[in-house]
């Protein structure tokens, strides 16, 4: 599965991101409930914002993800906000698994 894209491959990016998505809301130790809004946001910051390679996760991505991106680019409903660090540690541990 291709994990790189660039500003022009959005066809590409967004096939592969509802492959991710769709396997992740799957998985039984993956998404909450099947929620996968914030590994959607996960992934949408990392092509948009980030370097494009979705699956690569580090440090400064994830200080900017969670510090900038979210509070700056993501709405939450009220009391949403708890839950956030949680479902990015869980797709991340789901992206190790694959």
């Amino acid at each position: 599965m291709r994990t790189s894209f660039g500003p022009d491959d959005e066809d590409a990016y967004f096939e592969t991101r509802g492959q991710l998505l769709a396997a992740y809301g799957a998985d039984a130790r993956g998404a909450r409930d099947g929620d996968t809004f914030v590994a959607q946001m996960m992934l949408t910051y990392k092509w948009s914002y980030g370097d494009g390679r979705i699956t690569d996760w580090h440090g400064h991505d994830l200080e900017v993800l969670l510090l900038d991106f979210f509070p700056r680019k993501v709405t939450l409903d009220p009391g949403d906000e708890g839950t956030v660090t949680g479902d990015v540690a869980a797709f991340l541990a789901f992206l190790d698994r694959q």
